[in-house]
Formats: C-alpha cells, structure tokens, sequence
C-alpha cells in the first residue's frame, strides 16, 4: 500500500452564477438642460399665492407641489430612456475622435484590398492618432489638477475612472446563509439591517439631567424666514445635486429662486411656527455607500439618506439659528472639532500633537484611548437628544420642528432600479440631511464633562489620554 503525500491544499468552494438580461428602462424622463424655464417663470408670475396664508402646512406644501410638477409637464421636454449606453472618455475632442473615426476606416478598407499603400495610409494614420490621444490625455489631466479645488467633483469623477472599480452592488448573505442576487433582494436584506441597529428607546427611563440654564439667560425659541433670505438660499443650490423622494430637482428650485421666494418662505414660517414637517419630507431613499471588508456583508456599508431639496434649505435655516446661537453663548465643548466653523480634523491633530509633545518633553508617560461608536448616527435616541437640546435652553418652536423633523420618519433601501419595503426609522439622524451633523454634535456636546483626562473629539471620533508618570493611573469612566 503506497500513501501519497503533497504539499498543495485542496480548496473546496462554491461558486453561485446568476445571469439575468438587463432591463432597459423605456420611461420617459424629463431633459433638464433643454428646459423652457423662461415661460415656467411666466407662469409663476401669474399665480396669487395669498390662498396659502389659511392653509395649514399639508396643503400649502401641496398646492407648491402641484404647481412645480404642472409647470415641469408644461415646460421641460421629456426624452425616452435607451438603455446603457457606453459613455466616451472625457479628454476625447473633436479633432480627436475624427482622427480615430479616420483610423479605423483606413484600417477597414486595408481588410479588404491587402494593398501595401493603404496599409502605409492606415500606419500614418494610427500614428498620428497615438500622438493627438497623448496630448489630448495630458491637457485634459492638466486641466482637471488646475482646477480640482474648485471643480472637486470633476477631479474624483476622473480618478474613479482610473481606479476602475465596481459600484455595483454585489451578492450579499442571508441569515440562511444564501445569497441574494436579486437587486430587490439586495434592498430588502439592506434595509432590514439598516433597521435592525435603530435603538428601541424606553422614555420611562430618561436619565437625571441638569435642567439648570447653561446660556446665562440667552434662549433660542423660533425662527423667522424671510423671502429674501429664501431666494439667496435657492441661488445657492448646486443643480447638479439629485432630488428626493419628492421629486423636485434643485436645478427647477433655483431658476425659479425669484418666483418661488414669497410661497416656501410661507410654507417655511409655517412649518416652523406649527413645528409640523410634511410627511414628504420626512421620507427617505437610502442609497448604500460601501465602506470595507466583505462586500457580502450588508453591515459593511453606510446609509445615505436622500430626502427632499426644499426640506433641506429649511434645515439650512434651522442649523444656522442653532449654531449661531451656541456660537454666540460659548455652549459648543473645546473638545469638539468637527461641524464648527474654523475646526476640522486637522485642528484636531494639531492639538493632539501639541499635547503628546508637551509629555514627551517633560519625560512623561501617557496612556491613549482612541473610540469610535458603533453606528453612531444611526443609534441617537431621539427623545435623549430633544431632552439635551433643552438643557442648551433650545425649546418652543424650534425645538417642536426638530421632534416633529425626528418623529414618524420612514425609509426605503434603491439598488439599481430596485426599492426595497418601507420601514420605520425609530432612532438615529438621518445621514445626508443638513440639520443631522448639527443635533449629533449636541447629544455628544456633554460628553468630556465627566471626563478628567484630556479629550478631543471629531464627530464621533474620540481620543482620550491621560498623564500616567509620577501619579496613579486614573480610571476613565464614558457613558453612552
């Protein structure tokens, strides 16, 4: 009997093939570049808004929306969907692409008569081709290194280009262990994880917190929108941004910034002095941005929710009345560097940095504990928040719109064309919204009180660190 040895491993796989034939999209959609919105403007002109004064919120919102999708109908061409189609290379030019246009054709007809002459055109050619593509990459390349800081946008589009990486969703795993394949699927298995890091918070057992004043008399209570202040908000909007559940694109918004001012600023003032948010804009279609490790894994990937434009430039309004007014009343912890004017990350480190010196000069010891939680955004008890809102004395109508923006909100996973099932968000800021970034920074905003050591924070990212030469080593306690 002979035994025979190897030293290669055998791997024992499975393999899941899925082919499935795209669907082409034939829905008509609306062009946006080649829109008439010279005579949208017309018909805005012509419209009494005083109806909306007695309105309450619901049907104001829905007399603007009826009147923007009516104008859109009217003005902005619609253009079948083809398919997918492969776009071409942005450095390509004119001169460019009739060169390899003039390339192939030579190289055809030598195909067809095998004559030494049109071989030497077709080489002329191909060579002069090579040579215009090269200056063409280079110039294109220049121009978007020269301007990457103020076209940002068009710098990452180009390295994506180059990193050729795959934005598609791949398969992802099952609590049975299968692999969903289905874009539906894939939506489905996304939003119920997205779902399942929600905290079920108990109101019965809201913590002991100080209710004592901490802005020395100063309050923040309601906020006044003007139509002037509406349409340099609507001036601003990047046109290229995509649109919400809602449908109204941003590039509609601002063209008619002029006509639209007078109502959104009524429906704004409304909203706020009601603190009631229409149930549009409290609706979210989370896109999932993949982060690393296993692309199998659905906690591998972030939510982004996108939700609607104009309820966006109203949270623009609610952030700044509430930073101001931090800003003003010294309530924002040192601690904290990320969503303040003038600090960043790199503030951060320089102050670490200047700390760590300072102990290594002295011939001192230092402990360091760095935290990151765990789905931070996600995992924000909404009645903690509101109840630490009014220790900053942030109450009254302000405080009724961020409860009633926070309440009742739901959301649905996209996957290509897919959509997944509605769900309930039950806790969390929704990521991607303006106002989010701002009510995370006051629900940590206490966070280094009950800390002795030294602590520096961005967003959710913490560093703790303490002496420990010549002295005992202090015990750090964090609540969360």
């Amino acid at each position: 009997m002979f035994v025979l040895k190897s030293d290669h491993d055998v791997l024992i796989f499975d393999l899941y093939i899925y082919q499935t034939k795209k669907k082409i999209d034939n829905e008509a959609r609306f062009n946006w570049s080649k829109g008439d919105y010279k005579n949208m403007r017309e018909l805005f002109k012509n419209i009494d808004w005083s109806t909306i004064h007695d309105m309450d919120v619901e049907d104001c919102w829905k007399v603007i929306k009826d009147n923007i999708y009516a104008a859109m109908d009217d003005c902005i061409p619609k253009v079948a969907n083809k398919g997918e189609h492969k776009l071409k290379p942005q450095w390509i030019t004119k001169s460019v692409l009739r060169k390899i246009k003039r390339k192939y054709f030579l190289y055809k007809r030598f195909l067809q008569t095998q004559d030494g002459i049109d071989y030497q055109r077709y080489i002329k050619v191909r060579n002069e081709c090579g040579r215009e593509v090269k200056k063409a990459k280079k110039a294109y390349e220049s121009k978007v290194a020269q301007n990457c800081k103020q076209n940002p946008k068009c710098f990452w589009k180009y390295v994506r280009s180059k990193l050729n990486v795959n934005s598609s969703v791949s398969s992802l795993a099952t609590k049975d262990g299968d692999l969903a394949v289905t874009d539906e699927h894939k939506a489905n298995i996304r939003n119920t994880f997205f779902s399942s890091v929600f905290t079920r918070e108990n109101i019965t057992n809201l913590p002991n917190i100080e209710l004592a004043s901490r802005s020395n008399g100063a309050m923040l209570s309601d906020v006044l929108i003007t139509p002037q202040a509406v349409k340099e908000k609507l001036c601003k909007l990047d046109a290229s941004k995509a649109f919400g559940p809602d449908g109204i694109p941003p590039r509609v918004l601002k063209e008619l910034h002029a006509e639209l001012a007078l109502p959104i600023s009524i429906l704004f003032n409304k909203s706020v002095e009601s603190g009631v948010v229409p149930f549009d804009w409290r609706n979210a279609t989370v896109t999932a941005l993949f982060k690393k490790g296993t692309r199998s894994d659905p906690g591998n990937y972030r939510p982004v929710s996108l939700t609607s434009i104009l309820c966006k430039v109203l949270e623009s309004f609610i952030r700044d009345a509430i930073v101001n007014y931090m800003t003003d009343c010294s309530l924002y912890t040192k601690c904290q560097n990320g969503f303040r004017k003038g600090r960043s990350c790199t503030t951060q480190l320089l102050e670490v940095m200047e700390d760590f010196t300072k102990y290594l000069d002295d011939n001192d010891s230092f402990d360091v504990l760095y935290l990151d939680f765990k789905k931070a955004f996600d995992s924000v008890p909404h009645e903690r928040l509101l109840f630490k809102m009014q220790t900053y004395d942030i109450t009254g109508q302000v405080l009724q719109w961020v409860r009633n923006f926070l309440a009742g909100r739901v959301q649905r996973v996209r996957v290509g064309r897919a959509f997944s099932e509605q769900a309930d968000v039950l806790s969390g800021i929704p990521q991607g919204s303006i106002l989010g970034p701002i009510l995370f920074t006051l629900f940590i905003n206490d966070l280094p009180d009950d800390i002795s050591s030294v602590c520096k924070i961005f967003a959710d990212d913490t560093k703790i660190c303490s002496c420990t030469s010549h002295s005992q080593y202090k015990k750090i306690w964090i609540i969360w």
